[in-house]
């Protein structure tokens, strides 16, 4: 991939094959042939993307990426993009607006049927998350809801999440004022609350909201406190967000280290897994940092649950990381 460009790659299974090589490709060859026919300005060329090693062992599926124009000076086009194990594409949206950036681009399920969903949007307060819009498509690439967060709040980049109730999980920041004394920064500071909503999708109301400045303390972060009241502290990092088997909701905070267990229905903390406040003992030489994406599994032969922890990340001291 030309270095002008970057991408997070999702590797979907055998339903997203089917759902791009045999109900979209049609569609998508119609509607360019249409376009060239009525306009013969050449279609936008998505970004080439090189595959620098291949092998026969790769899981079945379809590759999701969202290519990006990571400043000024580049050229070239960006968007959601759907490639083949060789870097073929086989669908690409455009997005024409630099300003702009597709992610969390990929396939998940909405009444049953599968869709593609995605975030655009920009960060006008920082790298790291961003204000934008959720978009849900069917198998003909139709743009079939667009979901926007509530409150006056805006949908940030980490987390679009369809639940099995047809309804969707969000996560936002917010920049509120907030003394910071308590833990050596400026009494006039500001900080960012770590949000969750979950929305109907179609009427856009607020079904229920969680914020961490109402349950997880400042006291609890890894991240460095600002010296200047100018730059918000991001004390919590809210990455993820997903639903467990009994209704309740989980969500991961990249800068206090820790997976919290929600109440789905009064927002109470159940357990805290990792951090400075861990319900859980980390084994003797583990060490649990910056982690992305939990969701819960069920082991096949065992009718216990384990918490696996996907894009893991460890502390900076044992020379790894990764970006949020």
């Amino acid at each position: 991939m030309k270095s002008s460009f970057f991408s997070s790659l999702a590797r979907i299974g055998h339903e997203s094959r089917r759902f791009v090589a045999i109900t979209a490709v049609p569609a998508l060859l119609s509607s360019a042939a249409a376009a060239l026919a009525a306009d013969p300005a050449p279609l936008p060329v998505p970004p080439p993307i090189t595959v620098l090693k291949s092998s026969h062992r790769t899981a079945h599926g379809l590759i999701f990426t969202a290519p990006k124009i990571t400043g000024a000076t580049t050229t070239g086009t960006q968007g959601p993009e759907i490639i083949d194990d060789q870097g073929r594409p086989i669908w690409f949206q455009p997005v024409a607006d630099a300003a702009l950036q597709a992610t969390d681009f990929r396939v998940q399920r909405y009444h049953g049927a599968p869709v593609l969903t995605y975030w655009l949007g920009s960060s006008h307060t920082g790298a790291g998350h961003g204000e934008g819009t959720d978009y849900v498509l069917d198998e003909s690439y139709r743009v079939i809801a667009t979901v926007k967060a509530g409150e006056g709040l805006d949908a940030d980049s980490h987390e679009f999440h369809l639940t099995p109730w047809n309804t969707a999980l969000i996560t936002v920041y917010h920049v509120v004022p907030y003394d910071l004394s308590s833990v050596g920064g400026p009494v006039d500071g500001q900080v960012f609350d770590g949000i969750v909503q979950e929305l109907d999708i179609v009427t856009g109301r607020v079904l229920f909201e969680w914020h961490s400045l109402e349950h997880v303390g400042l006291d609890e972060s890894y991240q460095a406190v600002p010296t200047t009241s100018a730059t918000p502290f991001d004390y919590f990092h809210i990455n993820a967000v997903n639903w467990d088997d009994d209704g309740n909701l989980i969500i991961s905070a990249r800068n206090t280290w820790a997976v919290y267990k929600l109440d789905h229905h009064t927002g109470r903390v159940i357990y805290r897994l990792s951090g400075k406040k861990s319900d859980f003992k980390v084994g003797t030489g583990a060490s649990f940092a910056w982690q992305h994406k939990p969701v819960r599994r069920r082991l096949e032969h065992d009718p216990a649950l384990r918490q696996r922890v996907e894009h893991r990340a460890v502390a900076r001291h044992l020379g790894t990381s990764r970006p949020p």
